[in-house]
């Protein structure tokens, strides 16, 4: 497993990284200590100033509620663990699958928005966490978010196969992360999001997973 593997997943500069907030906030520099919040404040429902579980050393944990602050091994852990619980899925959907969790999380199973209630691997609100088996509680949980989050994919899967026939591969990428992402509504921009941040990295992804897990 390579280090520039894992960085180019993130799309960080292995020499220069950048870490960043939920709200996009930039701040430079990688750290293995728990970061000071933002200047942002975090909304009543946010999980974002809940203290980090640091009792238990064999949780797979990141260093802070931002973006990317974990530990190298525990995103090659979340990674290698998204493929095995989406091995019944094809590679592709299982590029998009990790695709979809970069952007959320930067596969730090501590991460949390500011916002909103959303927390963990993929950013899952606690009414849509809850409607796929996971309370509150457990959104932290890189397991339980990891297959609550695959699941949920699933049922993505299955609606734009239903109601969106006909898609291109790209197409399909985007629409799968605009329904994680807004819900069915489509309104709050996923689309957007996935042509910036998902469409762009799908091949080098493709690569690199075949990099770190060969």
């Amino acid at each position: 497993m390579e280090l520039n593997s894992i960085y180019s997943i993130l799309g960080l500069n292995i020499a220069e990284p950048t870490q960043r907030d939920l709200t996009g906030q930039a701040i430079n520099g990688l750290t293995t200590s728990p970061l000071k919040p933002t200047l942002a404040k975090a909304a009543k429902h946010s999980l974002y100033t809940v203290p980090l579980d640091i009792e238990n050393p064999e949780r797979l944990s990141g260093n802070s509620r931002l973006w990317g602050d974990a530990p190298i091994d525990t995103q090659i852990s979340v990674i290698s663990r998204i493929l095995t619980e989406s091995q019944d899925l094809t590679f592709t959907d299982q590029v998009i699958l990790v695709g979809i969790a970069r952007i959320e999380s930067g596969f730090n199973p501590d991460a949390a928005a500011k916002s909103t209630s959303a927390a963990g691997v993929f950013q899952l609100v606690r009414d849509t966490a809850r409607a796929l088996g996971v309370e509150s509680g457990e959104l932290f949980n890189a397991e339980e978010n990891i297959r609550a989050g695959v699941s949920l994919y699933r049922q993505n899967l299955n609606l734009v196969e239903r109601k969106y026939p006909g898609l291109t591969a790209e197409e399909r990428a985007i629409m799968l992360y605009a329904l994680h992402h807004d819900g069915p509504s489509l309104k709050y921009g996923g689309a957007e999001i996935a042509k910036k941040e998902l469409i762009p990295r799908l091949k080098e992804i493709s690569a690199h997973l075949q990099t770190l897990f060969d």
